[in-house]
This record gives C-alpha cells, sequence and structure tokens, in this order.
C-alpha cells in the first residue's frame, strides 16, 4: 500500500508578526552532535516557542551566534537553529532570546503549490599545484515556492502584490496536503495576473523567495 501524501487540504499561510515578549535567560548553547551547523539551545524555563518561530538571540559569546533565527523545537525548554555556516564550539557566554512570533492567514484558494529551485554553491578553491578543478560546498540557496490561485480579488490576494511593491520579507508557511509543514522566511518576488481566457475562471500565480532555512515540522 502506497504511502504517498495526497495534494488536497494544501495550504499557503502568510505570516504577521507580533509583539515581541521579553527576553529569557539561555542556560547552555551547545553544537549538535554531527551537524556543525546546528546549535541546540536549552532555555532556563519554557520557551513557548513553535517550530518556525524566530528567536532574536544576544550576549552570546562567540559573537557569531547573535542573530534571529527559526527555530525547531525539541522541547519545553530546549529548540534547535541553523547557523549560516558552521558552528564554532559551545558558547562560553549564553545572553537571553526573545520570541517573534506570528499569527498566519491563509492564502486563499491555491491549485497548485511547488518548491523548487534548491542549490548549494560550489567554491572554486583550485590552486596552482591541483591537476584539475577543485570545488567545496558553500552555502545552501533554500530556492522558492510558485503558487497558482483562483482569482478572488481578495485583501490577501492584493496583500501579495503589495508586499512585491514594498519588498515585505515575512514568514511563511506552507501545510503540505494538512500533514507536512514547512515554515521559512521570504519575500513575494513574482506576482502575475489576473489570467483571463474564453471559458475559463481567471487565476493569478505568484512566486516567493526563501531566505534563509526552511523548517519542517
Amino acid at each position: 500500500m502506497s504511502n504517498a501524501i495526497r495534494s488536497q487540504n494544501t495550504r499557503i499561510q502568510r505570516g504577521t508578526a507580533q509583539a515581541s515578549a521579553p527576553g529569557k535567560t539561555i542556560t547552555t548553547i551547545a553544537n549538535a552532535a554531527g551537524a556543525p551547523n546546528i546549535l541546540q539551545v536549552t532555555t532556563q524555563t519554557a520557551h513557548g516557542l513553535s517550530s518556525g518561530d524566530l528567536a532574536t538571540h544576544i550576549g552570546i559569546a562567540p559573537a557569531a551566534y547573535n542573530g534571529t533565527y527559526p527555530v525547531q523545537v525539541i522541547s519545553a525548554t530546549s529548540y534547535q537553529l541553523m547557523l549560516p555556516g558552521p558552528g564554532i564550539g559551545n558558547a562560553t557566554a549564553v545572553g537571553t532570546y526573545t520570541a517573534v512570533s506570528f499569527t498566519y492567514a491563509d492564502v486563499d484558494e491555491p491549485t497548485d503549490v511547488k518548491f523548487g529551485g534548491i542549490s548549494v554553491s560550489q567554491l572554486d578553491v583550485s590552486h596552482l599545484q591541483s591537476t584539475a578543478k577543485e570545488f567545496i560546498p558553500g552555502l545552501v540557496d533554500n530556492g522558492s515556492v510558485d503558487f497558482t490561485c483562483n482569482f478572488t480579488n481578495s485583501a490577501m490576494q492584493n496583500q501579495l502584490l503589495a508586499d512585491q511593491y514594498q519588498a515585505t520579507v515575512t514568514n511563511w508557511r506552507v501545510i503540505l496536503g494538512g500533514i507536512v509543514q514547512r515554515t521559512f522566511a521570504g519575500f513575494v518576488f513574482k506576482f502575475d495576473g489576473p489570467t483571463a481566457k474564453t471559458d475559463s475562471k481567471m487565476d493569478v500565480q505568484a512566486s516567493l523567495k526563501i531566505s534563509g532555512a526552511i523548517v519542517s515540522g
């Protein structure tokens, strides 16, 4: 029997940032075993985060660990975050984190959704003793999400067009088949439509550029 997931009940949701909670104390920050670009954070009290939420970190040494990242929840008092490059060991000063939570609203009546274009940059490290071109992998580009919707002239569809004009970066969530959840920061870089054809419904197409990591949950 197939384990294929049906497309029906797939949803695209735009996030709106809510007021941040006060900064909370971190207990430990350590490189996750076998994953040099993953940090595991343990908090002094329950963090109240959900996978895909953003958390801003300050006061950490090494300073390269400070910044705002989407989180992957492990337990009530621990979560993981993905650095843009390899970590440099456990933190010697742990600082605080501030949760940036989002509420999500559906993009109405999507008819197809496609993730694509994920790639890794190729860094040329050839040198004078090389006998052929040599490369190492660079940063991951998580590509884009393309989708089509029935044209409804809704506030949300008009918001997509406004987002493109205003270069708005926000959180997005795609729930595939009502089961698999992917959350990421991104922005609308392409918006087409509405398209009208003889004896047919109108539709619009949009593309989101993914910025940073994709959190699955």
